[in-house]
């Protein structure tokens, strides 16, 4: 009888400390992902940033061109640029430039969001990983307070 016993607490003692080491683990693998996935986000953040950057420098020139194609069909038709055609001017500078504005108020609040996503997943991450180690010191106690419950 006492060879069961032995046995018992054997058992006992390996699937406590095996349980306990899988809950380890089963927290360092999420915060792994968790940070593979903060990392991807991060990335995507950076993209979106030159993206914008970009698309906004587009914008820019794309304005320089329409402004000055309306300059020329001013000069074209012979008008002076006083009065009227100066207001038009004026006017498309400013509908152009808030255009421009937005786009890159856009691109900002997107790379914002991205790197806010990023934060979130890693402390997500440390989180899952506590809950790991709390999880095994659980089992753990647990696991000997069965044990000391035989003797």
């Amino acid at each position: 009888m006492a060879a069961l016993t032995t046995i018992a607490l054997a058992t006992a003692a390996v699937g406590t400390g095996l349980s306990a080491y899988g809950k380890y683990q089963e927290g360092q693998t999420a915060n792994k992902a968790a940070a593979f996935n903060a990392a991807e986000q991060r990335q995507e953040s950076q993209r979106v940033e030159m993206e914008s950057r970009r698309d906004a420098t587009r914008k820019q020139d794309s304005n320089k061109r329409a402004l000055a194609s309306i300059r020329a069909r001013f000069a074209k038709s012979g008008l002076d640029f006083s009065g009227s055609p100066a207001e038009v001017l004026a006017e498309k500078s400013v509908l152009l430039n808030m255009e421009l504005q937005d786009a890159r108020r856009v691109g900002a609040a997107n790379t914002e969001r991205l790197d806010r996503g990023a934060g979130l997943t890693e402390r997500f991450g440390d989180q899952q990983a506590k809950a790991g180690t709390i999880g095994a010191g659980t089992d753990l106690l647990g696991g000997i307070n069965q044990i000391a419950s035989v003797l």
